[in-house]
């Protein structure tokens, strides 16, 4: 709300309680009570319901929630408030010496709930950076792998050319054309055709394929066998 000049603007603040199935179980206060109700809603569901309780001014809102609380508690209801009137969420406590020795604390856990040895960052650094490994590291991977059997067919998956296959056979000849269609010449392969024409060798294959009509003047087709 903005006051106009020259006058004292009294912000009114009001106290609410949410309902659920006809029940209260939450208090709170706030100034704009529907943007509130749209964040409560987000956080207990849709299907809750606000009503106002009381209407007071900023300086006395805790007081006048506190007054609330103590009176829907009294009538047996349970509410989810954290606090006792005011304030929100509890904040923690602890001071910046626990929270130091807590971090200390948990510098010495490990995954499987042990303290690591002393020198268990030193022998990680050292392998990462090259240096020699310290005695009896790796030993027990190195046991393990040694004792596994190679799974049936293990390197036998070998490339064309290993079992004596010319790489070429594979490649596709492509028929050259001018944008009119007059045959101009055959290549061998496409990249032959595209240093040929100084064309892009992925765009001649989309020529070929139909998604392009042309690329640099030139059409191109597979050559059938």
């Amino acid at each position: 709300m903005i006051c106009p000049a020259n006058v004292i603007c009294i912000i009114m603040i009001m106290i609410y309680q949410l309902l659920k199935a006809g029940e209260p179980f939450y208090v709170g206060y706030s100034k704009n009570p529907n943007q509130r109700f749209s964040r409560h809603k987000y956080r207990f569901g849709t299907n809750i319901k606000m009503e106002i309780l009381a209407e007071t001014t900023n300086d006395k809102k805790k007081e006048v929630e506190q007054y609330w609380i103590d009176k829907i508690i009294q009538q047996g209801y349970i509410l989810e408030n954290k606090n006792k009137g005011g304030g929100g969420p509890i904040k923690n406590t602890r001071t910046k010496e626990s929270n130091d020795a807590f971090k200390q604390k948990r510098k010495t856990w490990s995954r499987k709930g042990t303290p690591q040895p002393p020198t268990y960052k030193k022998q990680i650094q050292m392998a990462l950076k090259g240096k020699p490994k310290p005695e009896g590291f790796g030993n027990m991977m190195r046991e393990v792998r040694l004792g596994i059997p190679k799974p049936e067919g293990f390197g036998k998956k070998v490339s064309k050319s290993h079992k004596g296959i010319p790489k070429d056979k594979n490649k596709k000849a492509v028929l050259c054309y001018t944008k009119d269609g007059t045959y101009i010449c055959e290549y061998a392969s496409i990249n032959l055709a595209a240093e040929a024409t100084n064309s892009n060798p992925s765009t001649i294959s989309k020529v070929c394929r139909g998604i392009f009509k042309q690329t640099n003047g030139y059409r191109f087709k597979f050559k059938e066998l």
